[in-house]
């Protein structure tokens, strides 16, 4: 995963005042919720998986945003990207860059986009996949969001779709077979 390099904006971030919730079932209220465009714009349902690394963008403020961000049906990731963003949250405070209520407002959004994503617990089966030889260079944790999104895609036999903004993890992801979506 391609790490926080560059300055967050300090006001700025996915806006607060914007619900966004998960896709229970039914047309959601708002036309800005996850999915909502996906829904109306195809028959067909966009299912993602998302890297640490796309949410950390809007979480951020960051410039190269995810285009499609938020126009999926259903979006998936491992447990590991709460991990992922609150370290990055945590590494921005210690660096001086974030303030208290610009980590409080950070992790608030962190909460509000992890609703909207069903996450995969860390089983053994995907520790078992992770470990697995893969056919191009991967790094441990982007190992892991692999797998997790490989034995996605087998259980449930869907497609799915890649998502991440780091160069050699969508590499792997596409050497798997998988479709990918980045800024």
């Amino acid at each position: 995963m391609q790490r926080h390099t560059g300055r967050p904006s300090p006001d700025r971030g996915i806006e607060s005042s914007r619900r966004i919730e998960a896709h229970q079932g039914g047309a959601p209220a708002e036309d800005d919720r996850p999915g909502h465009a996906a829904r109306r714009a195809s028959a067909r349902p966009v299912i993602v998986y998302l890297d640490s690394s796309v949410v950390l963008r809007p979480l951020f403020a960051q410039p190269g945003r995810l285009r499609s961000w938020g126009k999926w049906t259903t979006a998936y990731s491992s447990e590991l990207l709460g991990v992922e963003c609150r370290r990055a949250i945590d590494r921005l405070r210690l660096e001086g860059l974030y303030d208290d209520a610009q980590v409080a407002r950070a992790a608030q959004e962190l909460i509000q986009i992890e609703r909207t994503i069903r996450r995969v617990r860390l089983s053994r089966s995907i520790i078992h996949e992770a470990s697995k030889a893969m056919p191009t260079i991967v790094k441990t944790l982007d190992a892991i969001h692999l797998a997790s999104a490989i034995l996605i895609r087998e259980r449930r036999g869907i497609e799915l779709l890649f998502s991440t903004h780091d160069t050699q993890q969508a590499i792997a992801a596409r050497a798997l077979g998988f479709t990918t979506l980045e800024s």
